[in-house]
């Protein structure tokens, strides 16, 4: 009878060994659920501004923005009278901007995106030309409306003008140092509304629901003439 009781008791440490042994086997063999792979298409709409200062000092605001055209996602960069345009190519999370095709000015972005379909800018980098000093990425759904809306300047030098406003249709501007001032000047909007250009590019306007933490900064603006970069909220 001891006997049976001994065999019983080795039977019972055996089922428990290998239980134990199968859930740590599964726990092993299970990917990790935090992050998921960043497809081109995933980024569509999506844009981020970013400020650089050039060796004499100039600083200016650009973006790049990713949107999808004939079945194809591409990725733009603006500044003041420039445009670059790019299959969005993504590999390892990671996207290659060689803005000049030549290997002379290259931003790399690196995402991440969680099981919630969040994705998030991790890294940006920059090598050649102007030094990278800040940059923040957006979702089309934190656009800030602007058609219509007058803003203030909060930061940059005098040279830009202290109030713009803009028509309801985003066809027209005004910069002036009145808030009343009636908009007489061309632009044209940037992808789905994140900024505008003037007609002769001097001027770019970038739409943030934020900057650097301020959530009453609404607006970044360069200007191809002034060497410094400002920053706009909503008047009243």
């Amino acid at each position: 009878m001891k006997k049976i009781d001994n065999l019983v008791k080795m039977l019972m440490a055996l089922s428990v060994f290998i239980c134990c042994y199968a859930c740590d086997s599964n726990d092993e063999n299970t990917p990790n659920p935090t992050t998921t792979t960043v497809t081109a298409e995933s980024l569509n709409g999506y844009y981020i501004p970013y400020q650089d200062e050039t060796s004499e000092g100039k600083q200016s605001y650009r973006v790049v923005s990713f949107f999808k055209e004939n079945g194809t996602m591409m990725a733009y960069l603006d500044g003041q009278g420039v445009r670059r345009g790019y299959p969005l190519i993504i590999n390892n999370n990671q996207f290659i901007f060689d803005i000049n095709a030549d290997n002379s000015n290259v931003l790399t972005f690196s995402f991440t995106k969680d099981v919630s379909g969040n994705i998030t800018l991790l890294n940006l980098t920059k090598t050649g030309g102007s030094t990278l000093t800040h940059y923040e990425m957006f979702s089309p759904s934190q656009i800030p409306s602007w058609g219509g809306f007058i803003f203030e300047r909060v930061a940059g030098e005098a040279g830009f003008f202290k109030y713009y406003r803009f028509s309801a249709n985003k066809t027209l501007f005004a910069n002036d140092v009145s808030p009343n001032a009636e908009p007489n000047q061309g632009c044209y909007e940037l992808g789905n509304g994140f900024g505008f250009k003037s007609n002769g590019e001097l001027i770019m306007g970038i739409f943030v629901p934020s900057w650097k933490g301020n959530s009453n900064v609404k607006m970044l603006l360069s200007h191809q003439n002034l060497s410094t970069a400002a920053q706009y909220k909503y008047y009243n």
